[in-house]
């Protein structure tokens, strides 16, 4: 008797492997979104944990006061230098006015202003030194938040 040989794979083992890899994707959905979500969080931290970095940068270096401009329940900033908007194609900060995803906010700030003086330091809008780190918490309303430290000693700005 002749045996020929069987290459592939019959229709009921691929709709046996196909069922399981469906299985196994309906319990793991619910974790890839949640991912995706922490993920905009820790991208929006690091967005905004940049531009403070720079601000003191800019500050210390050119002598002047940078003020960042954060409102608790709103996905954007602004950065100013002595009271004029750093935006346009001349400046340092074109990419530092930023707008975080839809739905990821400013949850809240410790620090009513967010000012670097000329040696990199925070202070108020009166001039004078904060002595409590400021800290910002960023996130979605009802869900993942994360925070951002910025060191009233030396004005360096720390993740949480």
């Amino acid at each position: 008797m002749i045996h020929q040989r069987r290459y592939g794979f019959s229709m009921l083992e691929l709709m046996i492997t196909l069922s399981i890899m469906g299985i196994l994707l309906c319990f793991g959905a619910p974790f890839i979104g949640k991912t995706c979500q922490s993920q905009d969080v820790v991208n929006a931290r690091k967005q905004l944990a940049y531009a403070l970095k720079k601000s003191r940068y800019y500050a210390r270096n050119k002598g002047i006061t940078v003020s960042v401009d954060l409102t608790e329940g709103s996905n954007t900033f602004s950065v100013t230098a002595d009271g004029t908007e750093l935006t346009g194609e001349s400046t340092l900060f074109d990419s530092f006015n930023g707008t975080f995803p839809e739905d990821l906010v400013v949850i809240s700030s410790s620090c009513n202003d967010i000012n670097f003086d000329i040696n990199g330091f925070l202070i108020d809008s009166y001039d004078e030194l904060i002595t409590e780190n400021c800290i910002i918490t960023v996130g979605y309303s009802n869900g993942i938040q994360k925070n951002l430290t910025i060191n009233t000693g030396t004005g360096n700005v720390n993740y949480d």
